[in-house]
């Protein structure tokens, strides 16, 4: 989280979780430093190991350092706002539309949104149930209700014109 600091000459941006402890001064108008963020953490590589070379390893985990900017997307519309729009890119977050309220269009609309594949960017792992969605009981109640307006009305019409 960023949070802005008053001071009576000038602003600035801290960042808590900031490794940096030197006090950077003589930076230029508008640059705000952001250091790389540092995690470490395990991974079993046996699944990725054919038979014959893990056997005889006793420990197949080892230790992962990744290093990154402390950047995500800052810009974020709803599937309803994105709804028949075209966009140049999209970075589609699956995992979220798994919830008990996901909606049947909730997954369709967000990856359908781009001309090309390329354009498209799955944020992380995602269950495959994302993608099954069913209608509610409520979205199939209008949809019923919605056909039989449907019947009479074209009726209607079609002998308004006679």
């Amino acid at each position: 989280m960023l949070r802005q600091l008053s001071a009576p000459v000038r602003s600035e941006t801290e960042i808590p979780k900031s490794k940096l402890e030197e006090k950077l001064e003589n930076l230029e108008k508008y640059i705000i430093p952001i250091p790389l963020i540092s995690k470490r953490f395990q991974v079993d590589v046996k699944p990725l190991l054919s038979k014959a070379v893990h056997k005889p390893l006793r420990n197949t985990r080892i230790t992962v350092t990744r290093k990154q900017l402390p950047f995500v997307p800052a810009y974020a519309i709803t599937t309803h706002k994105s709804q028949g729009q075209t966009m140049a890119k999209i970075i589609v977050d699956l995992v979220y539309l798994t919830s008990k309220n996901a909606e049947t269009a909730s997954a369709y609309v967000p990856l359908s949104g781009v001309k090309r594949l390329e354009d498209l960017a799955i944020y992380r792992p995602f269950p495959y149930k994302s993608l099954l969605v069913q209608p509610t009981s409520d979205q199939t109640s209008e949809l019923r209700r919605l056909e039989t307006l449907n019947t009479p009305t074209l009726y209607r019409y079609q002998n308004a014109r006679m």
